[in-house]
């Protein structure tokens, strides 16, 4: 095999380029950086945090009836589910949703949950489907409670303590169970199980 030769004219073009590649690659870098920060930030505002206290949550079922649920004058916790009747990512979750509603010990945790999305009904269809039929469902939540629940994004899961103060929030599916992990009593135990 011959010799390859390179003019020293060339080997300065490539370095030049290689010097380049790494400047615009090390900025590129720092801009992603800046623009993940950014969206951290805004996504945190519009989020809920553990400790954040919360005003009793209103809202109305299946008949137009006004529900409220206070804190304080029940000693147990409030798992909240927040669901969207046309969200994949829900019926996705239902299935460990419904292990996580089976399970709860009842004289600890209450349940509540509630459909975020308006202008989407929940039908009889949708409440069958996901077995929960008698449980506490509001079908429309008051535009007050959707500001101060910070009701974005579904699916989500919510442990509220009785004093009203937020102890865990998990967005997306249960899958990881990141939350029942966090939330020591029966339910977790089943959910971690399966």
């Amino acid at each position: 095999m011959g010799s390859i030769t390179i003019k020293k004219s060339l080997a300065l073009v490539l370095l030049v380029f290689a010097v380049g590649l790494v400047i615009s690659n090390a900025l590129l870098a720092r801009r992603i950086a800046q623009m993940q920060a950014l969206d951290d930030a805004l996504n945190a505002s519009n989020k809920l945090s553990p400790g954040a206290s919360l005003p009793p949550l209103v809202g109305y079922d299946s008949t137009g009836k006004k529900l409220t649920y206070s804190y304080g004058d029940d000693s147990r916790d409030t798992l909240l589910l927040l669901f969207s009747p046309g969200c994949h990512a829900c019926d996705e979750n239902w299935p460990n949703w419904t292990r996580l509603i089976h399970s709860l010990d009842r004289q600890s945790t209450r349940l509540v949950i509630a459909n975020v999305a308006s202008g989407l009904p929940v039908t009889s269809e949708y409440v069958a489907r996901h077995e929960i039929e008698g449980f506490p469902l509001l079908t429309q939540v008051s535009p007050e409670s959707m500001q101060a629940y910070k009701m974005l994004y579904t699916p989500q899961t919510i442990l509220i303590g009785h004093d009203g103060k937020v102890r865990k929030v998990q967005t997306g599916s249960l899958a990881d169970m990141a939350f029942a992990a966090s939330h020591n009593d029966a339910a977790s135990a089943a959910l971690v199980q399966r």
